[in-house]
C-alpha cells in the first residue's frame, strides 16, 4: 500500500470510528513559516484560540513554552474523544515542528491520541530528525515500512484516473513503477502516450539529480545505459575505474533512493522510470557515446575470457548511434542467431528488425548481407506467425536475388514462404504479379538439369499462381514435376519442404487423398533430417485431413503429436490452427469449459501474431462458438452489416450469411442477399465449407436454385466433416446435403444423407451438432 493510500485508508477508518482527525503536511518550500504543518493540525482541531507566539525571556525558553503549550492543545482535545494527528512528509519538516511532535509524544500518557507520521525512506535521517525517531522508538512507536501498491491496488488506482484503461497498459506501467503511485498516475495522465517519461517525473529525478555529486551523476548515466538492474562489477569495467571506488561514489545516490543494493553484488535503480528518466536528463548523442564505450569495454573483456555477452553488446551497439551501424547490425544479427536456438523467436524478430535498419545506415553494407538478413527475419517471423514480416523480407530478398541474376537466391528467398506456413502464403484471392514474375524469370535461368534450384522455383511458383484464374493445369503439372525432381535428388530437407508446398499449392477437395500422402511424406523427410518443427507442420496438415475424412482417431493422434511439439518449441502458428480446430469440435459437443479455454488461447496467440486474414479472426472465433451457442449467434448476427462493408467482405460472406441462417434472421438475409450477391463456388481450400454454408442459407430461405448448387458440390464429398481451410468445423457435410435435398424436394435422399450424418456426429460425439440436426429434421420433415 502506498503513503497516500495508507493515510486516506487510515483518516477514514478513524472518522468510521468516531475519532476526531487532523492532518497537517509539511512544504518542501523554503519560504514556509516555521510549525507550518501544526497550523493545519490546530486548525482541524477547532482550537483557533491558541497563540503561536510565546512571551518567554529567551528564545530557548520560547520555544519550549511554545512546544509545551501546542501539545497540551492538542491533549486536551484527546479528553474530549479520540484524536487522529497526521504529520505527512517529515523529511521537509523545520526544526521547530520535529521538536514540537517529540515533545508530544514524550508527554503523551494513557490519552486517547493516535499519531500517524510519514517520510521518505532516503536520506537516512540526520539531526532533529534522527532525534525524533528515537523519541518514537522509546515510546514504542510502530515502523511501517511501505512499498509500491499491489497489482489489484495499481489497477483500481489507474481505474480513478483514466477510466477503461487497458490490462497491458496497465501490466506494463506496473512493470515500469514498481507500484509507486505517483509514478502509475503521471503515466495514466500523460496526453501523449508515446512520451516515455512523465514530464513530472523527470523533474522529479532532476532534481534528485542536481542534489548529487558530479561522479555520482556520471556513475549514473552509465548505471542507466546499462540498464535498471546490472552487476557493479559491470559497471566498474564499464566505466575503468575500481569498484570499491564507484560503490562510494554511489552512496549519495542510494540516500536519495535513486539506486539500491539488490544483494550479490547487483545494483537496481528503484523504478525503471526513474533509470529511464536519469537516461532523459542527457541527450542523445552523450547517451549514445556512453553505450558505444560500454560496447567497447564489453568486448574487451569477452576478447580474454568466455564470458558471453552477446545479446549485451547487440544492445549496446545499436544505441550507439549511426557512427557504430556496421558494429550494431552485425551484433544484432549475431544476437538474433542465438535467441533463435533458444527458440526465443519474438526476440530474434526484434534484433533482426534492428540489424536490418542499422544495416541501411552503414555506408560499407552490400545488398548481399542485406538478403541473409532479410532471409533470417522471413525464417523466425514464420516460426513466430508474423506473416507480415515473412511476405514483405521474403519478397524483397526475391527481388535483391532476381537483381542480381541468381537463381538460387531467388530460390531459397522464395521457399520461406511456405516453410512453416499450415495456410495458403498469401491473402485471400490476392496474387503478387511481381513476385510471379520474379519466380518465372529464375526459373528460366535455372537450366534443364535437376536441381534444388529448379525444383524449388517450380514449386514456389505453384503456391503463388493459387488464386490466378484458370492456372489449375498448370499449378498441377508444376506440382507433379517438383514433387518427381525432389524424390529423384532424394535429399530429405528439399523433400521435407517440396511436400510442404505442394501440399498448400493442390489445397483442394478433389485432391484430399493426394495432400494426405505429400504429408506423410512431409513427415517421414522431416524425420530423416532431424527436422522436428518440420514434422510438427506435416503432422498438423495430416490431422487437418484427417478432420475432413472423418477419422476421429487419426486426427486425435496427430493433433496431439503436433501439439507436444509445437507447444515445446514454441510453433505458434501450429498451436493456433490446432485450438482452432479444437474450439470447432468443442463447440459442436457442447463443451463450455474447453470452448473457453481454446478461445481465450487463441485470442493470446493472436495479439502477438499477424497471420493471413488477421482482422476476420476474431469473427472467426465467434462465428465457430455462435453456430451452436443461440445466445452468441443472436449478438453476432447483429454484426453481420457492418462487416459486410467492410475489407473483410469477401472473405466473410458465406459465413455471415449463414449465421443469420442459423438465427433465422431471413428477411434481413434476403435483403443482404439483393446487395451482395454470391459468387459461384470456388474449387479451393474452402469448397465444402461454402458448399455447406450455402445448403443452410437456401435452406432458410426455401431457396431451390441455391440449394441445387450446393447439393451439386455436396454430394462429391458426402460422408466427409465440411472444414474451411484448417480453422472453421461445419460438422458431417451430409448434413448440409441433407437440407439441400429437402430444399428441392428430394425426401428420400435428404433422410439417407440425414441419417449418414448423424452416425458421423455420433462417432464423434458431436452432440449439438446432433441436436441442431434433428430440430432441422423435424422442422423440415425428412
Amino acid at each position: 500500500m502506498g503513503k497516500t493510500r495508507l493515510v486516506e485508508w487510515t483518516v477514514q477508518r478513524a472518522v468510521e470510528r468516531g475519532f476526531l482527525t487532523a492532518v497537517g503536511r509539511c512544504s518542501q518550500d523554503d519560504g514556509a513559516p516555521p510549525l507550518w504543518p501544526w497550523h493545519a493540525v490546530l486548525d482541524s482541531l477547532d482550537s483557533g484560540a491558541f497563540e503561536l507566539d510565546s512571551g518567554g525571556q529567551t528564545e530557548e525558553s520560547r520555544a519550549f513554552e511554545l512546544q509545551d503549550a501546542l501539545a497540551r492543545t492538542v491533549l486536551q482535545k484527546a479528553t474530549d474523544g479520540p484524536v487522529l494527528v497526521v504529520l505527512e512528509d517529515l523529511h521537509w519538516a523545520d526544526t521547530a515542528s520535529l521538536r514540537a511532535l517529540a515533545h508530544l509524544v514524550a508527554n503523551t500518557a494513557g490519552e486517547r491520541l493516535m499519531i500517524l507520521t510519514t517520510r521518505r525512506r532516503w536520506p537516512q535521517p540526520a539531526g532533529v530528525l534522527a532525534d525524533l525517531g528515537v523519541t518514537l522508538a522509546r515510546h514504542a512507536a510502530e515502523h511501517i515500512e511501505l512499498s509500491g501498491l499491489d497489482p489489484g491496488e495499481a489497477r483500481s488506482l489507474l481505474e480513478t484516473v483514466a477510466a477503461g484503461i487497458s490490462p497491458d497498459h496497465v501490466d506494463a506501467w506496473y512493470e515500469r513503477t514498481g507500484g509507486n503511485p505517483f509514478f502509475l498516475i503521471e503515466l495514466a495522465r500523460l496526453s501523449d502516450p508515446s512520451q516515455e517519461v512523465p514530464a513530472s517525473v523527470q523533474q522529479v529525478v532532476a532534481r534528485r539529480l542536481e542534489q548529487l555529486p558530479e561522479a555520482t551523476r556520471e556513475l549514473l548515466l552509465v548505471s542507466a545505459a546499462l540498464g535498471r538492474e546490472h552487476s557493479l562489477l559491470t559497471l566498474a569495467l564499464a566505466t575503468g575505474q575500481a569498484p570499491q571506488d564507484i560503490d562510494e561514489d554511489l552512496d549519495a545516490a542510494r540516500q536519495t533512493g535513486i539506486i539500491r543494493d539488490d544483494g550479490d553484488g547487483r545494483l537496481a535503480f528503484e523504478h525503471a522510470l526513474t533509470r529511464d528518466a536519469v537516461v532523459r536528463s542527457y541527450s542523445r548523442s552523450r547517451v549514445a557515446r556512453v553505450h558505444a564505450r560500454i560496447a567497447h569495454a564489453l568486448e574487451s573483456a569477452d576478447a580474454g575470457g568466455p564470458d558471453d555477452r552477446t545479446f549485451e553488446l547487440a544492445h549496446h551497439w545499436l544505441a550507439a548511434g549511426p557512427v557504430h551501424a556496421d558494429r550494431a547490425w552485425r551484433a544484432a544479427g549475431t544476437a538474433a542467431q542465438q535467441a533463435r536456438r533458444s527458440f526465443a523467436h519474438t526476440e530474434a524478430i526484434d534484433l533482426l528488425v534492428a540489424a536490418i535498419t542499422a544495416h541501411r545506415l552503414d555506408p560499407r553494407a552490400t545488398t548481399a548481407e542485406r538478403y541473409d538478413l532479410l532471409v533470417d527475419l522471413a525464417t523466425v517471423a514464420s516460426l513466430a506467425a508474423r506473416w507480415d514480416l515473412v511476405l514483405t523480407s521474403a519478397r524483397e530478398a526475391v527481388a535483391i536475388a532476381r537483381a542480381s541474376d541468381d537463381p538460387e537466391r531467388v530460390a531459397r528467398a522464395a521457399a520461406e514462404l511456405t516453410r512453416s506456413s499450415v495456410w495458403t502464403s498469401q491473402e485471400y484471392e490476392t496474387v503478387d504479379e511481381d513476385l510471379v514474375d520474379d519466380l518465372r524469370a529464375a526459373l528460366a535461368r535455372s537450366g534443364g538439369q535437376d536441381s534444388a534450384t529448379r525444383c524449388t522455383l517450380m514449386l514456389a511458383l505453384s503456391c503463388q499462381l493459387y488464386y490466378a484464374p484458370g492456372t489449375h493445369a498448370e499449378i498441377d503439372a508444376l506440382v507433379d514435376e517438383g514433387m518427381a525432381m525432389a524424390r529423384r535428388l532424394d535429399d530429405p530437407a528439399l523433400l521435407q519442404w517440396a511436400a510442404r508446398t505442394a501440399s498448400l499449392a493442390i489445397w483442394r477437395s478433389d485432391r484430399l487423398d493426394e495432400r494426405q500422402m505429400l504429408a506423410a511424406e512431409e513427415v517421414t523427410a522431416a524425420r530423416r533430417h532431424g527436422d522436428e518443427l518440420g514434422a510438427a507442420i506435416g503432422l498438423v496438415t495430416m490431422a487437418t485431413n484427417a478432420i475432413e475424412l472423418g477419422e476421429r482417431a487419426a486426427y486425435e493422434e496427430y493433433s496431439r503429436r503436433a501439439a507436444a511439439i509445437a507447444r515445446r518449441r514454441r510453433l505458434y502458428f501450429a498451436e493456433f490452427v490446432l485450438d482452432f480446430m479444437d474450439l470447432n469440435l468443442a463447440a459442436m459437443r457442447g463443451d463450455a469449459d474447453d470452448v473457453a479455454g481454446l478461445s481465450g488461447r487463441m485470442r493470446e496467440i493472436h495479439s502477438g501474431a499477424t497471420l493471413l486474414a488477421s482482422e476476420f479472426v476474431e469473427f472467426g472465433i465467434n462465428y465457430s462458438v455462435g453456430l451452436w451457442d443461440p445466445d452468441v449467434a443472436d449478438g453476432l448476427a447483429g454484426l453481420v452489416g457492418p462487416l459486410l462493408e467492410g475489407p473483410s467482405a469477401k472473405f466473410a460472406l458465406d459465413a455471415a450469411f449463414q449465421i443469420l441462417a442459423r438465427s433465422h434472421h431471413a428477411e434481413e438475409l434476403g435483403s443482404l442477399l439483393d446487395r451482395h450477391r454470391l459468387p459461384p463456388v470456388q474449387h479451393d481450400w474452402g469448397t465444402v465449407h461454402t458448399a455447406a454454408a450455402r445448403a443452410e442459407i437456401a435452406h432458410e430461405l426455401d431457396d431451390p436454385v441455391l440449394a441445387a448448387q450446393a447439393a451439386q458440390w455436396l454430394r462429391r464429398y458426402s460422408g466427409r466433416i465440411a472444414l474451411s481451410g484448417s480453422s472453421v468445423v461445419l460438422g458431417p457435410a451430409d448434413g448440409y446435403l441433407a437440407m439441400a435435398e429437402a430444399t428441392v424436394g428430394n425426401g428420400a435422399a435428404a433422410t439417407t444423407a440425414a441419417d449418414r450424418a448423424l452416425t458421423l456426429a455420433s462417432a464423434w460425439g458431436l452432440t449439438r451438432y446432433t441436436d441442431w440436426l434433428l430440430g432441422q429434421r423435424q422442422r423440415a420433415g425428412f
